[in-house]
């Protein structure tokens, strides 16, 4: 039945079990006789068939989907409607998942899922997780509506999660501490990263839409820097009125990195900046000596530090939620009003640049009157006479 003893011509005897699977021949040795008794060679002989028969059984299964199969399926469809920045976010969340992508779909369980969550939140905030979570819920409440998996061993997950406390982003507000912040980000060393910081910090911008941005978004005639809709977080073009000083900063990184492609280009060639480069400059900043050093503060944070000083000083709020690109509930109403304030908002966006380089320069900025209604450009007082 398959049990051979080999003789060699140096006299050794081997027990040698051959079988046949899928029409190829297999042969394996077990042992040595006389080490090796008759009786011990044919258990051995029947667990290896045993084995070879049930991979066989495996082996003409159907292929059961995996969740890495069904998650890229299901991302597929889920793509299209994506801003560049979220679909970013998307592919640094897929690779926190990486343990169940070669697991079938119906072998994962509940305390499988606990266990990965669980440990990923020894180096990830609470926030990152419940995402991640969110995304085993997709995908898994989409293998259910295939009938891929019969219950669903994701469902209301995120209950046993800790809860996430929410808490404003680390963000300079007053004039001391926004002037170090200024000051510290001269000391950065990469000019394409520096002059990407200042432009974020000049325009308020989101940091994906400053890292994906190219050359051709950019009219330097008429001032104005045109967001396509892939690259914005609620997937409409957003229109950024430029300031001299971020046209200055732009200017100065075109004479060196040329006018072809992506503004902030990384090392690697072809390549663009990602918002978590930014982010680790921001932290390496922490690393300055205690008298320049900055309070702890986010690439985000430049948008509430624009926010705080605009209010504050009582610009049309219509217009300072549009120029942060919150988006309208009302989606036929937003992209009509994405170009509205147009007005108010290119003077705020130059009284907001000005006022930034008079805190840095440890000035204190005059008072400029601000409108109540979108009045043409033309009409406003020259900046020579405030």
């Amino acid at each position: 039945d398959g049990l051979y003893l080999l003789v060699c011509p140096n006299g050794k005897k081997i027990w040698t079990v051959r079988y046949w699977l899928d029409q190829v021949t297999h042969q394996v040795t077990i042992g040595e006789y006389p080490y090796k008794s008759i009786s011990e060679a044919r258990a051995k002989r029947d667990a290896i068939k045993q084995e070879a028969r049930f991979e066989q059984k495996v082996a003409q299964r159907p292929k059961e989907t995996t969740f890495g199969e069904l998650a890229r399926t299901w991302y597929r469809l889920k793509e299209p409607k994506l801003s560049r920045s979220t679909r970013y976010l998307y592919d640094i969340r897929f690779r926190y998942l990486a343990p169940l992508s070669s697991r079938p779909l119906s072998e994962i369980t509940r305390e499988e899922l606990l266990k990965l969550l669980n440990d990923l939140q020894k180096d990830h905030p609470i926030e990152t997780i419940r995402r991640v979570a969110s995304i085993i819920s997709m995908v898994m409440g989409y293998a259910l509506i295939l009938r891929k998996i019969q219950y669903d061993p994701s469902s209301h997950l995120k209950m046993e999660l800790q809860v996430h406390v929410s808490k404003p982003m680390p963000a300079a507000t007053n004039e001391s501490d926004i002037r170090k912040v200024l000051i510290a980000i001269d000391t950065i060393d990469s000019l394409v990263i520096r002059s990407a910081i200042k432009l974020i910090a000049y325009t308020f911008v989101r940091s994906g839409e400053a890292c994906f941005a190219k050359w051709d978004e950019f009219d330097f005639e008429k001032k104005i820097w045109v967001v396509p809709e892939e690259h914005t977080k609620n997937s409409l073009a957003h229109l950024v009125p430029l300031s001299k000083q971020a046209i200055e900063t732009l200017e100065a990184l075109r004479h060196r990195v040329g006018e072809k492609g992506y503004v902030f280009p990384s090392r690697n060639k072809g390549k663009h900046l990602f918002p978590a480069t930014l982010s680790r400059e921001m932290i390496k900043l922490q690393e300055l000596p205690i008298a320049v050093r900055p309070i702890h503060t986010v690439i985000h944070g430049f948008r509430s530090t624009a926010s705080t000083v605009l209010n504050e000083h009582q610009w049309n709020r219509d217009a300072i939620e549009l120029q942060l690109g919150h988006v309208e509930h009302n989606r036929v109403r937003a992209a009509y009003n994405r170009a509205q304030y147009i007005g108010i908002r290119t003077k705020m966006m130059q009284w907001y640049a000005d006022y930034l380089d008079m805190i840095k320069a440890g000035n204190v900025l005059q008072t400029i009157p601000v409108p109540t209604d979108d009045v043409p450009l033309s009409a406003w007082p020259n900046n020579d006479t405030q």
